[in-house]
């Protein structure tokens, strides 16, 4: 009997395997709760890869997989029946980017002959192309290892002197470890030529070219990736994994589930060798991985930045726990400035894409400290499928610049401005507050200052230096204002907080309302004043308290907390140190004050 159960067990996995090699891709919609997600999860489905929608979410998966999804009573519709020949049927004549954005994209960044995307081959010529234009800023691309099926895994530096090992912080940038994800390799390209072409032209990209040594593996999956242009030369291949012989009749392991950080647990990854998850026999059991798990101990990375695609999210550590790690404070405060701009959502992967992955490529990075120092590590995920709109790449490649340029300026201080979103005055002197937060890796400086187009504005303050601003750490200050006399009551100045570095800069918007002095205030507000002031867990009002209401606002304009005083001190300990706005109401009428809580 347990003969017969092995071989039906064998015949499985044969049967699966050759399944899923010749299987065909589908985009579904499909609605199931967190429980049965990570049911079919754990039998080996890989939908590491879900966008949301309405009250569901699309994937991108192998007809095979759509029926273990329907076989665990999930209902799933199809959208598109073959993503890989829906692909072809729309974009195999598609050549070049031209009229398909609205931005100036780098003057060397061009299309690839598969949909868009570069081919293996073309990879490679790139480098090349980089080498023979900017001789100066770029290493000769340097073969680091070998994959299973002998390609060469290429890697590139750039730097001011980029064949000099210099005293730099170390940042690396690698892409496809999963075949079916081409604009994550594109995107770095861009990155690429964007750095080289804007050295000298650019201050930002010249202190990065300058102040950084920046690695670069666009192909850590050669193998996989080759494979795809030799069944879809037209771009549209949905291979994920390597080339490995798995001698049961299916082929490939998932390289990022194959990292030595917490391998071999059944959280998005599987021992199954027919699923797009299966992790290898043993950790870095894959030359690639273990080319890679060599490159990055021969080195200091400070970030690395492990790029994939689809779903719009910016991953920290963990990938194999919900356990938050023990830097999240930091990557969520650094995420939600580097993430500004793409919109990407971020955190770990259950706050992100709501499942677990084992083996990945950012454990490793982050909690592996002992073949070589921790890396602030993350995975983006970028663009809507596995192979979008060919004319959509730059578009999707520009999204995420920012985010790439603020991963390579890491480990230093970078800063946050935030102030009210809108403020009044009576007086046409005033100070307008504002709060600076260190989301980088280092103590720092900054230079605060206002700017203004506005009439009415005569003296927008001089700057304010902040010094020695510890990582994670606020500091609150303000910046004087002073109006031109003849401002009329209900000017509204609309204004621009900057916070500058040197290098980097932030900016918060905010409008100033001046109200003069009212003609009819009420006197229940007039003569109310807030005190102590600076204050501890306790402030009183002085004045009038009948029929009155105070608001309380944080330097971002979020309300807090509403109270009726009486004659009691009112509590304030549960409120942070930091500036607020007090909203004063007495029925129609209401003043603003500034509390600072010590």
């Amino acid at each position: 009997m347990k003969k017969v159960a092995c071989l039906f067990s064998f015949f499985f996995v044969l049967s699966s395997g050759i399944a899923l090699a010749q299987s065909v891709y589908q985009r579904i919609y499909f609605e199931a709760s967190p429980s049965q997600i990570q049911s079919v999860i754990r039998k080996g489905i890989a939908l590491d890869h879900l966008l949301p929608q309405g009250n569901g979410f699309i994937a991108e998966i192998s007809d095979l997989e759509v029926g273990i999804m329907k076989d665990a009573g999930i209902t799933v519709n199809v959208i598109i029946a073959d993503l890989s020949l829906e692909f072809t049927k729309k974009y195999s004549s598609f050549n070049n980017f031209s009229g398909s954005r609205d931005f100036t994209q780098p003057e060397h960044f061009h299309a690839g002959s598969m949909g868009g995307a570069l081919t293996l081959s073309e990879v490679w010529d790139e480098l090349d192309s980089m080498k023979l234009y900017f001789p100066d800023l770029i290493t000769e691309k340097e073969n680091i290892g070998t994959s299973y099926e002998g390609r060469p895994i290429y890697m590139v530096k750039i730097s001011d002197t980029p064949d000099v090992d210099e005293n730099e912080p170390e940042v690396e940038f690698d892409a496809l470890h999963h075949a079916r994800e081409p604009v994550s390799m594109m995107q770095i390209i861009y990155y690429m030529w964007w750095l080289l072409e804007n050295y000298d032209e650019d201050s930002l990209a010249s202190y990065l070219v300058n102040e950084r040594e920046i690695y670069f593996v666009p192909v850590v999956n050669p193998d996989g990736y080759y494979y795809n242009e030799s069944t879809d030369p037209d771009g549209g291949g949905y291979w994920r994994k390597n080339r490995r012989d798995n001698g049961d009749g299916t082929f490939g392991v998932d390289l990022n589930r194959n990292y030595g950080w917490e391998w071999g647990h059944d959280s998005g990854s599987s021992d199954e060798s027919w699923t797009d998850v299966y992790r290898g026999t043993e950790s870095f059991s894959e030359p690639e991985t273990a080319t890679m798990r060599d490159f990055f101990s021969a080195h200091e990375f400070t970030n690395t930045v492990s790029c994939h695609s689809f779903g719009d999210f910016l991953i920290n550590p963990w990938g194999y726990s919900e356990t938050a790690c023990d830097d999240a404070d930091w990557f969520s405060g650094f995420s939600e400035r580097a993430t500004r701009w793409s919109d990407y959502d971020h955190g770990n992967t259950v706050l992100t894409v709501g499942y677990l992955a084992s083996g990945t490529t950012t454990d490793f990075n982050y909690g592996d400290t002992i073949l070589k120092p921790r890396s602030m590590a993350f995975t983006p995920e970028t663009g809507y499928s596995f192979w979008p709109a060919p004319g959509d790449i730059p578009d999707l490649c520009a999204g995420i610049l920012e985010q790439n340029i603020l991963c390579t300026y890491l480990p230093n201080a970078i800063f946050t401005i935030s102030t009210v979103n809108e403020m009044s005055s009576d007086d046409i002197s005033m100070a307008v507050p504002f709060s600076v937060n260190n989301v980088g890796l280092q103590q720092g400086n900054v230079k605060c200052y206002l700017q203004s187009d506005s009439p009415y504005l005569i003296d927008d303050g001089d700057s304010i230096e902040v010094m020695n601003v510890d990582v994670l750490a606020s500091a609150i200050a303000e910046i004087p204002v002073q109006l031109n006399e003849t401002t009329p009551n209900g000017a509204l100045i609309n204004a621009l907080l900057i916070a500058d570095d040197g290098i980097l800069t932030d900016t918060a918007y905010i409008t100033i309302e001046y109200t003069g002095v009212p003609a009819s205030i009420d006197q229940a507000t007039a003569f109310l004043n807030v005190f102590p002031n600076p204050a501890d867990d306790f402030i009183s009002l002085a004045g009038a308290h009948q029929n009155v209401t105070l608001l309380f606002f944080d330097i971002t304009g979020r309300k807090l907390l509403s109270v009726k005083p009486n004659l009691d001190p009112i509590d304030i300990s549960m409120l942070p140190k930091g500036i607020y706005i007090i909203e004063i109401q007495n029925g129609d009428e209401s003043e603003r004050v500034r509390l600072v809580k010590k």
